[in-house]
């Protein structure tokens, strides 16, 4: 959707999901690397990281956004998304930090309440949150997820 418009940066570390979306997209740049690890000199207007943050332990999610920040110019919006605290699946695996649940062995769900969101994106400029429910159709079989979401801005 985005490439149909702007000029768009795609990173992914798996190779698999790359193959997947150019079939889907022949206009994104996509860059086989960790969004952990990703180093350019490139600065971007916008950066858009759909169901991706809840999928760390609070060491790697800090360093994700700083990440990101660091690869958005000034004045430059981000687009977050991620599990909420009000998702059925809360609470379901071994807790390892507070709101964190490994639910298979080294896979990791945070669950954000609106402060803790908030929280993570303190340094920003929080234009706005909220809540949105999404359905997924795996194998037949329908999924829902109750996520939350931040728009922040980078400023001076």
């Amino acid at each position: 959707m985005f490439s149909s418009y702007f000029e768009v940066d795609g990173i992914e570390i798996s190779s698999s999901a790359i193959d997947l979306a150019k079939e889907w997209d022949l206009k994104t740049n996509f860059i086989q690397e960790s969004v952990l690890e990703f180093r350019t000199s490139k600065r971007y207007d916008g950066i858009y990281c759909y169901d991706l943050l809840h999928l760390f332990l609070l060491k790697d999610r800090k360093k994700l956004i700083q990440n990101c920040v660091m690869h958005l110019k000034e004045q430059g919006v981000m687009y977050f998304t991620c599990f909420s605290d009000r998702d059925f699946n809360n609470g379901v695996g071994r807790n390892v930090e507070e709101g964190t649940y490994e639910y298979k062995k080294g896979k990791y769900a945070h669950f954000f309440t609106e402060e803790n969101l908030i929280k993570h994106f303190n340094d920003l400029n929080i234009l706005e949150t909220g809540s949105i429910r999404e359905y997924l159709t795996h194998a037949e079989k329908q999924q829902e997820y109750e996520l939350r979401y931040i728009v922040v801005q980078k400023i001076g």
